[in-house]
């Protein structure tokens, strides 16, 4: 399932109708009220703050209601920028959270960064599934992120993540490279197929649809139009690039 990040309003997700992408979501847990409905939102817990806290289950619940399917969990918690929480208070707060919703939607694993650092992405997801092993997960979603001349990192950071989750499904919410509109374009023919050809990865989402993204990309224009590479990523097929 191809996907967009966004910021609310949801302005610069407004162009991507009939086009490939269906999914989205906004770092947050709220669905405002102009949400397309052509696409499908999945709320997220963002950290442990208490305006992500307080607000969880009434703005999930609604979202359900309106038609969401899955739920994402604490968004870059190795990350000290980022949520930045323990993988030990992680695993509370997704029992205490997240669980709850098991069975009414499918239930995502707190995202981590492709930070190598000791500590730090794929090892923290490590460390917190260790502690949560009675915990329920339907996906796991990963970050990726690179210069569009280190392809080969986004497949060896993608392996790395499978050898670790078994047959849970695979979710890339943030990806991206560092480039030009037409070397991401490049990037983008040689990644997508593989990526929709995978049976394990479900879903996937460029980073990002705010206009001032800067070399890693952006999707969308100020008035909320499709840049070049915006369209490129909403209309481009499955069929492979070689190369």
């Amino acid at each position: 399932m191809r996907g967009l990040p966004f910021n609310n309003p949801p302005q610069y997700i407004k162009s991507f109708g009939d086009s490939h992408v269906i999914w989205d979501y906004n770092w947050g847990s709220d669905m405002p009220p102009d949400f397309p409905d052509y696409l499908k939102l999945v709320p997220m817990l963002w950290g442990d703050r208490q305006g992500d806290l307080g607000n969880w289950f009434i703005n999930a619940n609604n979202a359900i209601s309106r038609g969401s399917t899955h739920l994402l969990a604490f968004n870059e918690t190795d990350m000290d920028s980022q949520a930045h929480i323990t993988p030990a208070r992680a695993a509370d707060l997704y029992r205490q959270y997240m669980m709850p919703f098991r069975g009414k939607a499918a239930l995502g694993a707190p995202a981590v960064s492709s930070s190598q650092d000791p500590g730090k992405g794929l090892e923290w997801l490590r460390n917190f599934f260790d502690l949560c092993h009675d915990c329920w997960f339907d996906f796991v979603p990963i970050h990726i992120y690179s210069n569009v001349d280190q392809k080969q990192f986004h497949y060896d950071q993608i392996l790395r993540a499978k050898n670790m989750i078994g047959n849970v499904k695979l979710w890339i919410t943030e990806w991206s490279a560092r480039g030009t509109t037409g070397q991401q374009k490049w990037f983008m023919d040689r990644l997508i197929p593989d990526i929709e050809q995978d049976d394990q990865i479900e879903g996937y989402a460029w980073f990002w649809t705010y206009p001032a993204a800067g070399d890693y990309g952006t999707l969308t224009n100020w008035d909320g139009s499709m840049t070049e590479l915006g369209g490129h990523y909403a209309w481009r097929g499955s069929e492979h690039t070689p190369g």
